[in-house]
């Protein structure tokens, strides 16, 4: 995006880097489905992390059955990735 003179990146710092595999093996359109099915997994580690298993579980399939969730995750759009990444980090720093 370029605005006033300045050049601004469109997509979060690590989609290049998830996509770029996945171009090379010619199956791009994968990233997103399978950074979604990955993010329900961690939202219910997090889930348990900070509360219980039932709590982590009920907050995986909310997203899983999330109309929005579900578009954004079989889309080319990076947003399934990037929750996917920011929702890995806490989950790290609970486990750490």
């Amino acid at each position: 995006v370029s605005h006033a003179g300045r050049w601004f990146v469109g997509y979060a710092i690590g989609w290049p880097v998830l996509l770029a595999p996945a171009l090379a093996l010619g199956v791009p359109w994968l990233v997103s489905p399978v950074a979604g099915g990955f993010l329900v997994f961690v939202i219910f580690l997090l889930g348990r992390n900070l509360f219980d298993a039932k709590t982590g579980l009920l907050a995986a399939a909310m997203a899983a059955l999330s109309p929005l969730f579900g578009l954004l995750s079989a889309t080319a759009f990076s947003h399934a990735a990037v929750g996917l990444l920011t929702t890995v980090f806490p989950v790290l720093a609970l486990n750490a």
